[in-house]
């Protein structure tokens, strides 16, 4: 499973933050959506998805988890993406390995 080509949407409550998964998602060039299309290949869900959840399942594009998507863009890059600022790539480090991410 690659990132790179694909479009991917992000929906609900991320740990990371949004602005830092659309740029782990762009550094493993992945386009981004602001919502979700027929055109999109994944969508990255967190708590209190919603109605966008709902859409993607109905079109059949694949929903996946936040830890799921730190995968995806890992294993395109072979590492933690390295074009992050560190506080992004030290976010997305922490989820891979735990799950989840508290913010304090």
């Amino acid at each position: 499973m690659s990132a790179a080509g694909k479009v991917i949407a992000f929906t609900g409550d991320l740990a990371m933050g949004r602005h830092p998964a659309w740029r782990a998602a762009e550094a493993a060039d992945a386009v981004v959506s602001r919502k979700v299309t027929r055109e999109v290949h994944y969508l990255v869900a967190g708590p209190n998805a919603g109605s966008a959840e709902m859409q993607a399942r109905a079109w059949g594009i694949p929903v996946i988890t936040e830890q799921q998507f730190c995968e995806l863009v890992r294993f395109q890059r072979g590492a933690i993406v390295a074009d992050l600022d560190a506080a992004t790539a030290g976010m997305i480090r922490h989820v891979m390995a735990t799950g989840h991410l508290e913010v304090v």
